[in-house]
């Protein structure tokens, strides 16, 4: 926490801390929150005046990010008795913060423009996809492209022209380091709160109640690339999924629905073979 202190920015010190508390379980977190809170506080210290904020709600902004973090764990801040008061969030304010968050997603002018540098084919899965889109058609399509061919790029016009309008598109991706390179971007597992493990009949574990259910549901759009990455067992998860979350008998209930990969980045099947071949 020291260095950390020295070299990252309050947000990343809250996502430590937290990771500290879960993995590492240190033996005074107390104190070891009292000493680097002012660190972790840093943003909204500096905005207190000009956000009318009291020192209790600074202390409450911070252990919020480190709430967050630790409920992506399976944990919950109030279990560590960081303060001598509970921090309680309600159901609103989780939602609240997950479409804030989605709709507060920068819109780089370089992304928009970006459309001009479509290539023949691009241009026109832009177009259908975009189309499909605004008018709120149920439609499931694939962008196959190899591998530095444009899909990343195709997306990211996609998803930029999408959140200008003010809708929320989502993406995701089949491995952690790939979803990094999109803004808002997830790995399909903790969007849709799939286990990793899972086998056949694996099923999601979100709670159709949640803030992540209503976000999905809010969608304009779901972009799922690495999909041929994913055990079919995990697309048929979502299907599931989203027949719960919505009133719909269409295929994945009439949401549209962007898969993309490269097929030639995944092993061939071997016919009338078992696994093990």
């Amino acid at each position: 926490m020291e260095e950390g202190s020295v070299y990252r920015i309050p947000s990343e010190l809250r996502r430590l801390f937290a990771t500290l508390l879960h993995y590492c379980k240190p033996t005074d977190h107390q104190k070891l929150f009292t000493t680097y809170c002012e660190y972790t506080a840093k943003y909204f210290t500096r905005a207190q005046s000009q956000l009318h904020l009291s020192n209790e709600e600074v202390l409450r902004k911070v252990l919020q990010g480190v709430n967050d973090t630790l409920e992506s764990l399976g944990r919950n801040v109030n279990q560590f008795r960081l303060v001598p008061f509970e921090y309680i969030t309600t159901e609103f304010e989780h939602f609240t913060r997950e479409i804030s968050a989605e709709r507060s997603i920068l819109v780089p002018e370089k992304d928009l423009l970006g459309i001009h540098r479509l290539n023949t084919e691009q241009k026109t899965a832009f177009d259908l996809i975009y189309d499909a889109a605004l008018f709120e058609k149920c439609r499931v399509y694939f962008v196959d492209g190899l591998g530095g061919t444009g899909r990343s790029f195709l997306y990211k016009v996609l998803l930029v022209h999408i959140r200008s309008k003010g809708y929320i598109g989502l993406i995701v991706i089949s491995s952690g380091i790939a979803a990094s390179n999109f803004l808002g971007g997830r790995t399909t597992h903790a969007r849709f709160k799939i286990p990793i493990d899972g086998g056949p009949n694996v099923k999601s574990l979100l709670s159709f109640q949640s803030s992540k259910a209503e976000l999905i549901r809010s969608s304009k759009i779901l972009i799922w690339d690495e999909a041929p990455m994913a055990d079919k067992s995990i697309i048929e998860a979502l299907d599931n999924l989203l027949h719960e979350l919505c009133a719909n008998k269409l295929i994945f209930r009439g949401r549209l629905i962007v898969f993309g990969g490269d097929f030639t980045q995944v092993l061939p099947v071997v016919p009338r073979e078992s696994r093990k071949e």
